[in-house]
């Protein structure tokens, strides 16, 4: 049998896709730089399918691509091969891999299938009052499995770390088709080897993720956002040694941005409303968040305080606060955008 036909047999006839034009966004990578080739494309719905997919792959030696949402800048899920290697190479995409198995409140733990976006987990922690904390802007398209691949920080590392600070338990289909289960949501797992880690950031090269156990966080009760002008790196190196110092935990996000590129947002994208006025070459995007309303209203009158003293002394040169949730989701999409 061939490559085609085994993995027919395996994982189903509409699951394995040979027309190009059918995938053809699936060969091209995020920033339209590279385009790739492929023999076909293989849509497993479960660990089993992709067990059984991976011993054919294996048994042909053929070359295989993973690919969650397609999200990435490095064309790492992108199948760029050369022409005699085409026909052996296969893309698999984990769109139909997007379940969430099970949500534990008491843990605030859920168990997922690697195809889930991210953005539909982070809704379902909101629905039981939790928080996933991965945050970044590809967050509507991209996929647990691709985020734990590539280990992505996201605009909140500094409060909750990166995905393999969230990441409890893994399973994985090795390249050969047997499964290595490590799918624990125990948060006090001491013993033995923590395998997982080797697979968090390994962007597919030891193995496929299928599902995972993850970690939420409370949700903040309230939050702080502004934007501040400064005039140099050194400045903004000053601002975070500054908000670290007095906030420490509740210090959530700290982006750094050129005013070059958020003119080009302006010019691109004008209906996403700018609120500062681009006269100096660096804006810090910071934001600090609560547990408490209390602690909120408490702080506030700190951060306005800390920001003039900074002004004075001229680290930062302006600075925007956010006024309300609206005004703080405003200035957030100039960063994502």
């Amino acid at each position: 049998m061939t490559l085609i036909e085994d993995l027919r047999a395996a994982i189903g006839d509409a699951a394995v896709i040979t027309d190009p034009a059918q995938f053809a966004p699936m060969l091209t990578d995020n920033r339209r730089r590279w385009h790739g080739q492929a023999a076909c494309c293989a849509l497993p719905a479960s660990t089993d399918e992709v067990s059984r997919l991976m011993a054919v792959c294996t048994k042909h030696k053929a070359l295989v691509f993973t690919q969650g949402g397609n999200t990435g800048n490095a064309a790492a899920a992108t199948p760029v091969v050369a022409d005699a290697d085409v026909g052996r190479t296969v893309l698999v995409n984990t769109a139909r891999m997007n379940r969430i198995e099970a949500i534990d409140r008491v843990n605030a733990t859920a168990v997922v299938q690697s195809g889930v976006i991210l953005k539909n987990l982070q809704d379902a922690a909101a629905e039981e009052g939790l928080l996933f904390p991965v945050s970044l802007a590809a967050e509507g398209t991209c996929t647990v499995g691709g985020t734990l691949s590539t280990n992505a920080g996201g605009v909140h590392v500094l409060r909750y770390g990166s995905m393999r600070a969230q990441c409890l338990g893994l399973e994985v289909v090795l390249p050969d088709g047997r499964v290595l289960s490590m799918l624990r949501s125990l948060r006090k797992a001491n013993t033995g080897y923590d395998l997982k880690h080797l697979f968090i950031g390994a962007e597919g090269t030891l193995g496929i993720i299928t599902r995972a156990a993850l970690a939420f966080a409370a949700l903040p009760a309230a939050r702080t956002v502004f934007v501040a002008a400064v005039d140099s790196l050194q400045a903004a190196e000053k601002l975070f040694e500054t908000l670290s110092k007095n906030f420490s935990a509740r210090l959530s996000a700290f982006e750094l941005m050129h005013a070059a590129t958020i003119a080009k947002v302006r010019e691109q994208l004008p209906d996403i409303p700018v609120g500062f006025e681009l006269n100096h070459p660096w804006y810090v995007l910071a934001e600090i968040r609560y547990d408490t309303t209390e602690e909120s209203e408490a702080t506030r009158p700190q951060i306005e305080n800390l920001l003039a003293a900074l002004f004075e002394s001229d680290t930062v040169a302006d600075a925007v606060i956010g006024q309300s949730e609206t005004q703080n989701e405003a200035l957030w999409r100039v960063r994502e955008s």
